[in-house]
């Protein structure tokens, strides 16, 4: 599942991994959490024809647990040829593990998602030498899997509206 939105894009948000939804329909964020995505996208200001979603890892991990090291691993030089073809203005990783691999191909500490979540981090990309700001989020699914955690996604991506209003 490579992902889908518009070619540049000015907003990239990424995932951790396709799930039976996604499998199913080879398109991103289908399922539940992709319900949530939508109406988050809406409180920021966007909406899903204006940014790209894909994931760190391009395949569903079997029983649908959290990627591997080494799939990540593997994913990796396919994302940074995304994320230089894209050239997005704003990269949105959406939970720990997107969080944490966008951190490292930047060469960024990543203490803990609840330490950098609604901040904003400019980076250089490398392969296409553009200025990036990195924006992580927390993923969709953790409406789903702590429903008091809601109103912090909901912070995250009003937070993420606001940068890019800034930078209009």
């Amino acid at each position: 599942m490579p992902g889908e939105g518009p070619v540049p894009c000015r907003v990239l948000f990424i995932g951790e991994a396709p799930g039976r939804r996604e499998d199913q329909t080879g398109r991103p964020f289908m399922g539940r959490a992709g319900n949530i995505l939508s109406g988050l996208l809406v409180s920021a200001g966007l909406s899903r024809e204006v940014v790209f979603i894909t994931s760190v890892v391009k395949c569903r991990p079997p029983s649908n647990r959290v990627p591997g090291k080494l799939e990540i691993a593997a994913c990796r030089p396919y994302l940074e040829e995304q994320i230089a073809l894209l050239g997005p203005e704003c990269i949105a990783p959406m939970g720990r593990v997107a969080t944490a691999s966008i951190f490292s191909l930047y060469d960024l500490p990543f203490p803990s998602l609840q330490e950098v979540r609604q901040r904003e981090f400019m980076v250089r990309e490398t392969m296409a030498g553009n200025e990036v700001i990195i924006h992580p989020v927390y993923h969709p699914a953790v409406a789903t899997h702590d429903p008091r955690k809601r109103g912090e996604l909901q912070g995250d991506f009003r937070a993420l509206g606001e940068c890019l209003r800034r930078r209009s």
